[in-house]
Formats: structure tokens, sequence, C-alpha cells
């Protein structure tokens, strides 16, 4: 039997263990480098989505001072635009080279931050920017507009963000406000600014960098290429730019307009690109920002790490390989266990090299800007980044493992955080702010971006969770502070405007109810305004006096000669004239064809250049008050005979008490014979019935105490008649009366309601000459007594009635009346809280009807 040769078996078997590790090394090493190629990519995205986010927040922060700013202006018709312009420039100018404002015209009237005589705002490039964004408002638009990159001749790169500002006019009377573009505010970004915050700072591995693309295909920024900024790379000539075949990437990541992740191979460089990129909306502009890094230094961290495996690797194949010379001898199978045991030892630390670069690739996210917080689909935290430390206060030690509910401070934050989870593992991002709470008890506010994490073999596959936090505290105390500054100026403003309504009200009220023709005319004669007086008075309305002039529609005063000097006086010499009396004869209106007596003011005004532009002519009948003059006059005669009349009654007295006493004598000697006794004694009584019509006479005429006292009104009406019955027999005028017995009592003064029932009974009687009947009634209802005056007299028309209770208004002839009689019950009804109807019909018969509160003691006021 021939003899095994086992040293050459031992060659073949070490031979194909090598060949086995030299294999399973390389695809470990092509697995390593394209997943930590692929995590590497993840964290590319995370930074681009960062900086879109960024970029976003920073332009509509922007955005949404400017449009504040434009309301402010806009509903102070830009009254206090330069104090609102700074306040907004204090606010933004760390973030703005400078603010403008601009007229519709395109004439810069204000700016902040802008060189003297607005220099920057009359560059070409600027005119056509504020030409193109005056048009657009002028069309309707009233969202924010940007501009194309503006590439300045002293090298800077800058943005316009211009807002519509629209002044608020009233445009008529009785119409509603109407808002009218009335200019541009307009602020200029750097984009040298935008770029150091966040595009600048994104520097992954040691030569990656970030680029800006815009939905044109220029170049906007680009750190490896400046020679090619400002041209578009769809048009430009292919040989400046060596490092591309074609731009067929770039195209799709505009059309998409959504984040993703790619590689990119270049024709020059070895290897290839690692590509994330994701879009910018800024109001009207579309952005795409793009982190690349080269997969060269992917390649030569996992190579270095390979190089060494495959170092150690051969080394101990080696001393497997001598050991196994002696060891074949003694044991064939414990050389294979010892292989195998020596080849998972080498997994192991090929595990930890992995192990190593994922914490390189944490390290460049541990040191992101913003807290970037990543968490597996259960929502554990597995990544919790240095930003994170110092927003919540945790240590990535405490928070690893932990749920992200940890930092949220109530239920109903966290139910909704779990339906927000749900929505983005069905693949819609969001973007909002959130509640959340700090180690130490605090909350904050924070601007929370969110996005599923998905397998890339299988996309179905839910991983985790990218959640990207942004403490935005400081805006939101910023924003509160421009709210209570805006509440508390709108709040001024309306206090400010109820005065001016109310001024203008209390003005319109009085210019509309008081007894004044008021009328206001412009130097040409044409009516401006008219007030009610003006159109009761002419009976012409207010909309056809403000189409005709004096001249045609009042040629009656227009032609007076006093009038007419007044209108010279006051437009061509700017006079005001005060208490001028006219006397002309009215044509047309509430007085046709009677002669009346005005008396005139007018009041001249001027505008800015001192010229007499309208004036305001005020005119009041004085007609009427020199009538009643006359009565006036009239009735102070009557007075004077009334006053007369008492005193002759008080004289008539002496004589009566005179005549008394001689037949009290008579009566007292019963010596008379019994017939002349019958006349004395009838004599006697007689002159008793004189005193009492004498002292019933001065009852009337001397002036009441106006004692109020509980007054039987029953009582006071049949004194009354008493003391006319006489004077209703003459005109064959019957007494009817109706007394409510047990009429409760009224509180008044008793001498006032007899004058009343006296002018009553006077008038009833005077307007039945020829006789009829009379009927007094009293009656109770509810609170009040009722006594009804009722005649069969002539009536009084319907026009009359509503002037009956005017002083010195009487229809009644010149010798019977004043006018005073109903004017003066009317008074003392009213001063008893009571009232005084009437009703009539002509040749019917008239009615009043007197109303007077009970009166009610404390018991009834209990019961």
């Amino acid at each position: 039997m021939k003899k095994v040769n086992y040293q050459y078996i031992l060659y073949g078997v070490v031979f194909c263990i090598m060949a086995i590790i030299v294999v399973m090394a390389l695809s470990v090493y092509n697995s390593t480098k394209q997943e930590i190629g692929r995590q590497f990519n993840d964290q590319q995205l995370i930074l681009a989505n960062a900086a879109a986010v960024g970029i976003e927040n920073f332009m509509a922060e922007i955005e949404a001072d400017l449009l504040g700013l434009s309301q402010r202006v806009s509903d102070n018709s830009g009254k206090t635009l330069p104090q609102d312009m700074k306040y907004s420039y204090d606010i933004l100018k760390s973030k703005i080279s400078y603010m403008f404002y601009v007229t519709p015209d395109g004439i810069p009237v204000n700016s902040r931050g802008l060189v003297p005589n607005n220099d920057k705002l009359k560059t070409p490039t600027m005119k056509h920017v504020l030409n193109w964004a005056i048009q657009e408002f002028k069309k309707g638009v009233k969202a924010p507009l940007t501009s194309n990159i503006l590439y300045q001749p002293d090298g800077h790169k800058q943005l316009v963000i211009c807002v519509p500002v629209f002044f608020k006019s009233e445009e008529g009377q009785n119409l509603p406000a109407t808002a009218k573009f009335s200019g541009v505010l307009g602020a200029v970004v750097d984009l040298a600014t935008i770029v150091k915050l966040f595009v600048a700072p994104i520097r992954p591995g040691l030569t990656g960098y970030a680029w800006l693309l815009d939905n044109n295909g220029t170049l906007i920024h680009h750190p490896a290429h400046s020679e090619m900024l400002e041209q578009n790379i769809f048009n430009t000539n292919k040989e400046c730019l060596k490092c591309h075949v074609d731009f067929d990437l770039e195209r799709e990541m505009i059309i998409q307009d959504i984040a993703g992740q790619t590689t990119y191979q270049s024709p020059q460089a070895k290897g290839y690109k690692l590509l994330a990129y994701s879009p910018i909306h800024i109001s009207n502009r579309f952005w795409v920002v793009v982190v690349a890094t080269p997969s060269q230094e992917i390649s030569l961290l996992v190579h270095r790490s390979f190089r060494k495996t495959l170092i150690l690797s051969s080394t101990a194949v080696l001393i497997i390989f001598l050991a196994a010379l002696y060891v074949v001898r003694v044991n064939k199978m414990w050389i294979i266990t010892q292989e195998k045991a020596k080849y998972l030892e080498e997994e192991n630390r090929l595990q930890h090299k992995i192990k190593a670069t994922k914490d390189y690739l944490e390290q460049i996210l541990f040191s992101a800007g913003e807290a970037i917080i990543s968490t597996d689909s259960q929502g554990r935290i597995t990544t919790w980044n240095r930003a994170s430390q110092e927003m919540f206060g945790y240590s990535k030690e405490e928070m690893i493992g932990q749920t992200i509910q940890i930092i949220i401070p109530d239920e109903k934050s966290k139910a909704k955080l779990s339906r927000q989870l749900d929505r983005v593992a069905r693949g819609d991002p969001l973007k909002e702010e959130q509640l959340y709470l700090r180690k130490d008890g605090s909350r904050f506010v924070g601007w929370c971006t969110i996005m599923a994490i998905r397998d890339d073999i299988v996309p179905e596959q839910l991983i985790g969770y990218i959640s990207v936090i942004r403490d935005i505290t400081d805006r939101k105390e910023s924003e509160q502070k421009i709210k209570d500054y805006s509440e508390a100026l709108e709040k001024k403003i309306a206090e400010r405007t109820k005065e001016l309504q109310e001024s203008q009200q209390l003005l319109e009220a009085i210019s509309a109810n008081a007894p004044l023709e008021i009328a206001v005319l412009d130097n040409k004669g044409k009516f401006e305004y008219v007030n009610k007086f003006w159109e009761w008075i002419t009976w012409i309305p207010w909309n056809k006096a403000l189409e005709g002039n004096i001249a045609e529609l009042y040629p009656q005063l227009a032609g007076n000669a006093e009038f007419s000097q007044m209108m010279r006086n006051t437009f061509e010499h700017g006079q005001s004239q005060n208490q001028i009396e006219i006397s002309y004869k009215e044509q047309t209106g509430h007085y046709a064809g009677e002669k009346v007596n005005k008396i005139f003011w007018s009041i001249p005004f001027f505008n800015k250049d001192g010229q007499v532009t309208r004036a305001a002519f005020m005119g009041y009948n004085v007609t009427e008050i020199k009538r009643l003059e006359r009565q006036l006059i009239q009735s102070e005669k009557l007075a004077a005979t009334g006053k007369l009349a008492a005193g002759i009654a008080h004289e008539i007295n002496n004589p009566i008490y005179g005549i008394q006493g001689c037949l009290e004598n008579i009566l007292d000697k019963k010596k008379l014979a019994p017939q002349d006794l019958k006349f004395v004694k009838l004599a006697y009584k007689e002159t008793y019935r004189i005193t009492d019509l004498i002292r019933r006479l001065q009852d009337f005429h001397r002036p009441s105490e106006e004692i109020m006292a509980p007054t039987n009104i029953n009582e006071i009406i049949q004194d009354v008649l008493l003391l006319e019955s006489s004077y209703l027999k003459q005109p064959r005028i019957k007494v009817h009366t109706e007394f409510k017995q047990d009429l409760p009592l009224v509180m008044a003064t008793g001498d006032q309601l007899k004058q009343v029932i006296i002018n009553l009974v006077s008038n009833a009687k005077d307007a039945m000459p020829a006789g009829g009947d009379l009927t007094i009634t009293t009656e109770a209802d509810n609170d009040q007594v009722l006594i009804n005056v009722i005649d069969t007299g002539c009536g009084i028309p319907k026009e009359n009635q509503n002037k009956v209770f005017d002083a010195f208004f009487t229809t009644k002839k010149k010798v019977k009346g004043v006018g005073l009689g109903l004017s003066v019950s009317y008074g003392i009804i009213k001063r008893h809280h009571g009232k005084i109807e009437i009703e009539s019909e002509p040749d019917a018969g008239t009615k009043f009807t007197l109303k007077l509160p009970i009166y009610k003691t404390k018991v009834d006021e209990v019961s």
C-alpha cells in the first residue's frame, strides 16, 4: 500500500483555505464598502434635507416679517412707514443686506441699510426686478415674490424678496372700503449669507461638499467649479465641465421635485461620487441642494481596514500552516477546529472595523447644528447627536434605547406624535411645530421634520425614522412681541377710529337733526352737502341737490342781493359772515308763497394754498320767532289784565264784607215784615255766593305753592263744574258726568289740575257755539286714573292735531285765545308724570284723555 503524503495534502488544504479566506474577504470587502457607502449617503441625505429645511425656514421668516410689515403699513395707509420699516429692519438686519419701499411707479421712497440716495435701487438689474414685481402685483398677485439670483458688479450674488402693499381708502359715501395697490416692500438677501449658514458648513468626509442649482439649470453655488457659476449647465459647452458626460441626473432632480440619493460615475475621476439631494421651495422659486462625496474616501477607509485584515489573515494562515506541519501528525481534526476559530476571530475583528466606520459617520452626524434623532420602527432612539444633548439636556448614554416619547410633555402630545408617525410611515413626510420637554422640566416649541427610513432592498420594510428638530422659541417670542405690538397698535387705532367715528356720528347727528338749514357749496355754487332740515324746508332731495347748483335749485335765495353779497365776501375774500338777517319770499318748499325772515352764517374752507374751495352756509328761520314775540307781547298784556282783575276782586271783598255786616245788623233786630225779612236773607245769602266766587277767582290767579298731596280727581272736577255751571248754560251745553266710585287717589297739586280741567272745558265750550253735549268720565286702569273730556263740537283737523299743544297755536279768533291753554295743560300733566292724548274727527267732536299715575302708599307697595 502506497504511503499517503500528508504534507501535500496539507499544502492543498492550506491553499484552499487561503483561497477561501481571500474570496470571503473580498466578498466582505465589497459588501462592507457598499453598506458603508449606503449609510454614508443616508447621512448625506439627512444633511441635504436639514440644509433645505433651514433655507426654507430662513426665507419663510423673512417673508413672514415682510408680510407683517406690509399689513401694518396698509392698515395705517403708510403714515408710520419709516418707524415700521426701522422696527422690521432691526429684527431682520442679521439676515438681509437692506430693506426698501417703492411706489407703484418704481420710485424709491424709504429704505433701511442703503447708502444715501438709494443708489442700489437704481441699478439696471434692480430696476428690472422691481418692474417685474410691480407688474405681477398689479395683475392681482398678493403672495410674496422672489427674484432670480442677481449678480452685482461688486461680486455680490443677491436675492430680492418683494411683497405688495395695499392701502385702504373710502371711494364714496355709503360705499365699502377697498384695497388699492400702493407700493412694494422688499428685502435683499446675500446668497453668501445663505451659503454661510446652511451650505458651507456641510463637509461630509474629507473632500465632500454641497452645491446649489435652480430649477432652470443655473448653477448658483459650487465650491469646486466657480467657473460654471451664473451659467446654465443644460446649455453650456460641455468642454467647460469635464467631470460630466451629460446632465440627465440634474434634470431628473428638478423634474421629480423630491429628496433622494444616487451615485454618479465621473468620466475622469476614479470611482464614483455619492450624491444626496433635496428640493428647496422659496415662494415662486425652486432650488435643489446637492451633497456630494467621492466614493474613494469610503473605499480608502474600507481598503485600509481590509489590508490590515488581509495581512492579519495571511499571517494567521501562515502560522496555522507552520503549526499544522507539527499538529497534523497529532490531530488533524484539532487543526481544522483551530482554523475555524481563527476565521471567526478575524470576522469579529472585521465587524469591529465596520463598527468603527459607523462611529465615524455618527460623529459627522453628531456635529450637525440641529437636533437629529434617529429611531427604530418601535420608536426607540438609536442616534442622539450633540445638538440634541444641548437642546434637551440629556446625554447620549441616557437616551440611546429610550423611546422618543420621553421628550414629549403630555399624553395629548404623545397621542398626536403616534398619529404623526403613522402618517410618516405611510409615505407622507411631516413638517410642523411640536411641543417638546427638556430634562429640567421646561417646555419649548420646535420645528420638526420627520422622515421614514426604509430598506433599500425591501422598500416596504420600515427601518425607522429620522427627526430633525429646530428650537424656534426665540422666533416665537419675537412673533409674540410683534403680535402684542400689533394688537396694542390695532387697539389704539381702533380706539382712535371709534373716537373719530363717534365724533363724526355726533357731528352728523347734530347736522342732520339741527333745526338749521345747512348746505356746503363749492366756489361754483354747486352743492356738496345738504342736511335733512334743508331737505324738509326746500322739498328737494339731497341726491338731486348734489346734482345741481344753488342758482338752479334755489333761485329765490340765490337772487337775493344780500345773500349774493354774502357769497362774494365768503368765496372771494374768505370772510366768515355772522348773523346776517335776510328777508325774502319763498317760492317753493315748506313755506312756499310766504315771506320769511332768516339769519345766515357762512364759514369758508381753505385749501393748502390758502384759496377758498368750498364754504358752509347755515340758515335759521326766525319768522315764527318774530311772530311769537308779537304773541308774547299780547300774552303779557293778558297777564297784566288777569293781575288787574285779581286786584279788583280783592278790592270788591271789602265792600261785600261791609254789606254782610249791615245785613247781619238788620237780621238781628227781627222787626222786619216777613216779606222784607225774606229779601234780606236772600241778599245776605247772595253776598256769601259773591264772596265764594271772588275767592275762587283769586285762587285761580294767585300763584300756587305746587304742594303735591293725595288728591281726589272726582272732587276736583266737581269744583270746576260748579264754578263753570253758569258759563256752560249760555250756549245750551248739557253736561254729563260718570264718576267711578272709590276712585284711587293721585299725587297732585289740586289747583294746577283744576286749571287743566278748566282749559279743557273752556275749549269744549268754544267748540260748541250752538250748544252740544259735554261728557266727563273717570275710571281706573291698572296703575293709572283716566279722565275723559268728550265734546260734540266741530273737531280738530288731522294736520293740526300734532300742533295743538304748541305754545301760541290756536284756531280761535284773536279775541278769544292766544294759544297757551293746551300748552300749559300739557306741561302740567307732564310734571305730574302723566300723559294727555287727543282723538278728534272734523264735525264729529273731540276727546281728551288724561292719564295720571295712582298714588300708592307703602302698604300698597308691599302688597
